[in-house]
This record gives C-alpha cells, structure tokens and sequence, in this order.
C-alpha cells in the first residue's frame, strides 16, 4: 500500500509546497489543469472505452450513476432551506457530481492500471453527460449567463465542445464496434499505445499538483462545509441503493468493477464548480468543502488499496 500511496500523497504534498512559496501563480495551475483535462485525459477516457469490452451491464451502470445524479440534484433543490443564505444557492450543485476527470481516473490507475481504467470510465460516462449538459446549463443559469431562450442552444453547444464528452462517446463507438481492438491488434498497435502512454503518464502528476495547490481548508468554514459533506454522503448512499435495488439485479459485479463503484461514489464535487462560484463566503465554504472531500476520497483510496 505504501509503494502506491506515498507518490500521491507526495505529489499533493508538492502542490501545497507550491502554493505557500508563491512557485506557480493560479494561472499557471489553471492552464496545467486545463491542458491535462482538455488533451491528456480525453486520450485516457477514449482509449479505457475503445478497448473495453462491453454487454448489457454497460446500460444499467449508466442507468445506476444516471440515477443517483438525478435524483440526488432533485434532493439537494429540497434542502436548500437549511443553509446559509450566502451559499445556499449552491447546494443542489455540490450535493451531486463526482469529480472522475482531475481525480478518480488518477486514483483508479493506481488501483488497476491503465488497462483497468474502462470501468470507472464507463460509470462516469453518465457523469459526464449530466455535467455538461443539466448540471452547467443550470448552473449558468443560475449566474445570469443563459436565459430561457438560448438555454437549448447553450446545451448542444456544452456537448459539442467539450472534449471529455467527445472522447467518451467516440470511445464508446469504437468499443462497441470493435474497432478499438482492431486498432490496437494492427500493426499501428504499437504506434497507438505508445501515444497512449505518452499522453496518460504526465495525467496524474498534474493532476495531484493541481490538488495540492488549490487546497483550503479554514477553520471558520469547517462547521459549514461538514454539514454539507454529511448531506451529500447520506444523499449519494441512499440514492445509490435505490439505484442498486432497481438495476443492480441485472449487472454482474466484479471485483475491480464494485472497487472502481465505491471510489467513484465517494469523489469529491466537481472542480468546475470553483469556476461558477461568486461570492467570497461562498467561495471559501465550497473550497472547504471540495478540501476536505479529497481528504475522504484518499481515505477510502487507502482501504481500496488494501484490498488488493
């Protein structure tokens, strides 16, 4: 556990040295980040999907993680009353989605290798949807950028741009055509999965300086920020066993398959959230939030870890 653990809790222990000493301005880290979400992990996603093999379980993991973010956006709308007016607005939009992209693809190459990347690539495939489509066109609503009359326009135009979504689908084309294997069974096979490799070994280090760097945890915001991890723990624990009640009866749990669903299910919100929120008190509660949920998610990392 140890051989895994430590290089990640030293990465982000770089991106906290970073910080402090003033090495790396937000900039710099913003275009790290944007360059590992927007060109290395797309590579990852596409590859982890066309080289998959698919069945019918394919549609109820959708239908499970589709579930949870649905019904757990409608539960955060019902429990806004009971936080601060300053951040309350906000709630529905931490309650659900799960940071795959700068995080869990990361942890989970860890845990099964690149190979082993297709199963929470596969359940995040519903995240993605829900996130750049629901999830940010109402979010952007929210901060005054769509109206009603552009909101459809706003929604294509979210799926058509963004290059995660992209990458999925067109992994989930090759997957389920064969072409995927095909390719990597060529004689450009070897061509293809050095490109691979070169795109997907700088992903994690970027990401988990990244992490580091933007790390907040405040005392004063922490009362705030618990009370809403503990809502969305019992909102996404009870919404995913509805989901598993209803369609985990029809598909067949492996043993990588259910580790890559119990860390999926406890990554932190998503960073594009820190994009959208205004207000200082607000800021500072879901940065503290967003901190301490990957205190948890590495948490649960090291009993998955042992596991193996």
């Amino acid at each position: 556990m140890a051989k895994a653990l430590i290089p990640i809790l030293a990465l982000i222990f770089v991106g906290v040295l970073i910080n402090k000493i003033r090495f790396a301005s937000k900039d710099t880290i913003a275009g790290m980040k944007s360059i590992a979400s927007n060109v290395f992990l797309p590579v990852v996603i596409f590859n982890a999907l066309a080289t998959a093999s698919f069945s019918r379980d394919t549609i109820f993991i959708f239908c499970i993680t589709m579930f949870v973010l649905l019904a757990g956006f409608g539960i955060g709308f019902g429990t806004k009353k009971l936080y601060n007016k300053e951040y309350v607005d906000y709630i529905p939009f931490v309650t659900v989605t799960f940071e795959g992209g700068m995080l869990g693809y990361a942890l989970a190459e860890v845990l099964f290798g690149k190979d082993g990347l297709y199963h929470i690539a596969t359940i995040d495939l519903a995240g993605a949807v829900f996130s750049f489509t629901l999830w940010i066109t109402m979010i952007e609503r929210l901060q005054g950028r769509t109206t009603e009359g552009v909101k459809r326009k706003s929604l294509i135009k979210s799926m058509l741009t963004t290059p995660t979504l992209i990458a999925a689908i067109a992994g989930l084309i090759c997957g389920l055509s064969g072409m995927g294997n095909m390719l990597v069974n060529s004689q450009a096979g070897d061509v293809y999965n050095s490109i691979v490799d070169m795109f997907s070994a700088p992903l994690t280090p970027i990401i988990l300086i990244s992490l580091g760097y933007g790390m907040n945890i405040s005392g004063e915001n922490i009362k705030d920020a618990i009370a809403i991890i503990i809502q969305r723990i019992i909102v996404v624990g009870v919404t995913f066993l509805a989901a598993f009640l209803v369609f985990g009866r029809f598909v067949t749990f492996t043993r990588e398959l259910t580790l890559s669903m119990i860390l999926y299910f406890t990554l932190p919100p998503s960073f594009l959230l820190s994009v959208y929120v205004k207000g200082e008190k607000s800021q500072n509660v879901i940065s503290c939030v967003l901190s301490l949920y990957i205190i948890i998610t590495l948490a649960v990392f090291c009993v998955l870890l042992c596991t193996k």
